[in-house]
């Protein structure tokens, strides 16, 4: 009986796998609050490009292979300026490229292919970046508001820089219907070198409707009122009012007072009287709060309901995630509006490998390994913090190339990204400005262009595509984290925010009033967040005790950040690292070690290639850098500038490059002994991913500073699992 009935369990689990493969949905989409592709739960590690980065056909597919060989399983493509529109024509007469035209968005689908080939998944940004709103736009829509095609179009022109296309959606009509046939134009092209219509792409896992909007990040007030952007919030601001109160006097009841020359039919005053106008009625602030997120929720509403319908039911762009905005130096009010409609949520903060501080003799660079995680504006920003029951993944994890500590950056943010159970990470930026380089092979990224942050060209720093110490640890952090090799927190501190905070100035701050109550708790758990309307409270934290933020900062999962001792430590089963300051051996659980001797700042992350612990692994991954610099680079603190955000001075980085140098890059590699308890064979590659040597070991191995490692593969010999 026993026999039969365990062949019936078996026959009834082949059936169950049968029916579940059958009915694995083949693209992405969202299940229990995760990432979810084929049945299953799926990480993304990804990196930004800039379209116009890659030039032809060999660019494309070269620079889609690297990507590939440096750990990336997916790219976020910023359709470059001119991409569906160029200067002077109409908003319809989208560009059609002919297929073998290598340039706009023949390229683009090349590109795409090229990923579908090597199984990289793709997000892309819809927003029209770039991209010119011309006079017909105006006749895209009917709209109740006595204007005249000149006389929009002027309203349009004369608005100022700051308020963008995309933050001009939510108030107009015709922008937001623009914004409509751009997308539909997008997801209704077949890609001739795939035969698969974009809507219904399964390369394509996550969609951005806009990029860095931030609407309520402002919020309108002290609009200009012949601006299209004043006008229109003006307008519709009254229409707002006279619904809900009808009469001027009824208002004045509901708010106690007006302000001088205000009635419900003209609001002559400030649309919103922010924080310089004392004194100002709650119930008014309420109202506009309530004013602005319903613009934002019926425009989002509208363009996913379109959105949406390009595809079948439980295809493609039905089903891919889409989050209406990234968030960039996120306010409360901005987060509760963008978070409502979108399917994920994608913070655009950075989590740096070092910062300049200031110390007794002036300022320095100081490694985040030597930082308290209490300085939470250089390690940790609250735009990392994701909403309860929805994916989270940040666009922008990046890096300041002149940093001589940036390597600790992707260590780092590998851990924090899977203590906080993310569901992925894009670094910023493979390649953002136009490079003369024409890939034949991979040795053609390595070296050609210059970094650190040049003077006149202060974002040249962004580019990683040609950063060896980087990218070198940033494929180690890829494993780690798609590999699950680093625990979630086992407790998750929940913080909760209603109505005192979504309808009231609160919802203007979020950086210098909401995350230093937030910071400790967020270090020692993961940190999620509830954004409720109807709750009668401020913030709430749902958890248990937190204990205060002690030093030094020890998680359960084998994190240990002792910033007196200056180094970051990881010891799990199935990885190893360190990032820090070298005083000595380092010892690792498992029998494995690394004496570096004495070093000023080393990174070391030794990893198993799957997701099966170090002593049961038949193949690790290894990498051991320090820093690098152009022949020539000078730095001159004098010369240091700040930029002040939310009451804190930042400081300018690329300020202090007195000479960016010239090639070739001075790599400062460092020395040590690893010691593994294998017998194995060490095969070491070179930055264009050439095998320059390989040899077999007993117990241990020896790196050499004169070595041109960029990355060690450790293969177990007559193993026996």
């Amino acid at each position: 009986m026993g026999v039969l009935m365990r062949k019936i369990s078996l026959v009834c689990s082949f059936l169950t796998f049968c029916v579940v493969s059958l009915l694995a949905i083949d693209y992405v989409h969202v299940e229990d609050g995760h990432f979810n592709y084929k049945g299953e739960r799926l990480r993304l590690w990804g990196v930004n490009l800039q379209l116009h980065h890659v030039q032809n056909y060999k660019g494309a597919k070269i620079t889609v292979k690297r990507i590939k060989s440096m750990g990336f399983n997916a790219i976020h493509l910023w359709l470059s300026r001119g991409t569906f529109h160029q200067p002077g024509r109409d908003w319809k007469s989208f560009i059609k490229e002919n297929k073998g035209s290598q340039k706009g968005l023949d390229l683009l689908d090349y590109f795409i292919a090229c990923c579908k080939e090597e199984n990289i998944f793709v997000s892309i940004a819809l927003s029209p970046r770039g991209d010119e709103i011309t006079p017909d736009v105006f006749d895209l829509a009917s709209c109740d508001d006595s204007l005249s095609k000149d006389q929009w179009f002027k309203k349009f022109s004369d608005c100022k820089p700051k308020y963008s296309i995309s933050a001009l959606r939510y108030l107009d009509e015709r922008i937001a219907k623009a914004y409509e046939l751009h997308s539909a134009f997008f997801l209704n092209r077949i890609n001739p070198y795939t035969g698969c219509r974009y809507a219904e792409e399964p390369t394509i896992a996550l969609y951005e409707f806009a990029d860095e909007c931030d609407f309520l990040a402002w919020p309108p007030r002290n609009l200009k009122s012949d601006d299209l952007a004043g006008w229109q919030i003006k307008r519709k601001w009254e229409i707002f009012l006279k619904v809900k109160y009808h009469d001027t006097e009824t208002l004045k009841a509901a708010w106690g007072s007006l302000l001088e020359g205000e009635n419900i039919t003209d609001m002559k005053a400030m649309f919103y009287p922010g924080r310089e106008i004392d004194k100002t009625p709650s119930p008014r602030i309420e109202d506009a709060w309530e004013f602005l997120y319903g613009l934002c929720s019926s425009s989002d509403e509208a363009f996913l309901k379109s959105f949406r319908s390009m595809a079948q039911e439980g295809k493609g762009c039905n089903i891919v995630p889409i989050t209406m905005d990234s968030v960039i130096y996120t306010k409360l009010g901005n987060l509760y509006a963008i978070s409502s409609k979108s399917s994920f949520t994608c913070g655009t903060e950075m989590l740096r490998g070092g910062a300049i501080e200031k110390n007794a003799d002036g300022y320095a660079w100081t490694p985040l390994s030597s930082m308290s995680p209490k300085e939470f504006h250089y390690s940790v920003s609250p735009g990392l913090i994701k909403i309860k029951g929805k994916p989270f993944c940040p666009y922008a994890g990046g890096e300041l190339v002149n940093n001589p500590y940036r390597a600790a950056a992707p260590f780092f943010r590998s851990i924090w990204a899977s203590y906080q159970d993310w569901d992925g990470v894009f670094s910023y930026c493979w390649g953002y400005h136009r490079n003369k380089l024409e890939p034949n092979n991979f040795g053609d990224f390595c070296g050609n262009s210059l970094f650190p942050a040049s003077v006149d060209s202060p974002n040249d720093g962004y580019d990683i595509l040609n950063d060896e110490v980087y990218l070198s640890v940033q494929k180690l952090a890829s494993q780690i984290f798609l590999n699950t090799s680093v625990a979630k927190s086992k407790d998750t501190v929940l913080f909760r925010f209603g109505r005192k905070a979504l309808f009231s100035l609160d919802a203007m701050g979020y950086y210098q009033s909401i995350w230093p109550e937030m910071a400790p708790a967020s270090f020692l758990h993961s940190a999620e967040l509830s954004l409720e309307p109807d709750g009668p409270f401020r913030m709430e934290s749902k958890t248990e005790s937190v204990p205060a933020l002690e030093y030094p900062l020890k998680w359960e999962n084998g994190f240990e950040w002792n910033w007196k001792e200056g180094f970051m430590k990881l010891d799990t089963p199935s990885a190893k690292g360190y990032a820090g300051r070298c005083d000595g051996p380092i010892n690792f659980k498992d029998g494995i070690s690394l004496d570096a001797g004495k070093e000023e700042f080393i990174v070391f992350m030794i990893a198993s290639c799957d997701s099966a612990p170090i002593d049961k692994s038949r193949e690790l991954s290894m990498s051991f850098v320090s820093s690098s610099r152009n022949s020539g680079y000078e730095e001159d603190f004098t010369r240091l500038q700040f930029t002040r955000l939310n009451s804190i001075d930042y400081p300018k980085e690329w300020s202090i490059v007195k000479n960016s140098g010239s090639l070739p890059v001075l790599v400062k590699r460092p020395s040590g002994i690893v010691r593994i308890p294998w017998n194995g064979k060490v095969e070491k590659y070179d930055f264009a991913m050439n095998l320059f040597q390989e040899k077999h070991f007993k117990d241990s191995f020896e790196q050499k500073s004169d070595e041109p490692v960029f990355i060690t593969k450790i293969k177990r010999q007559n193993f026996n699992p």
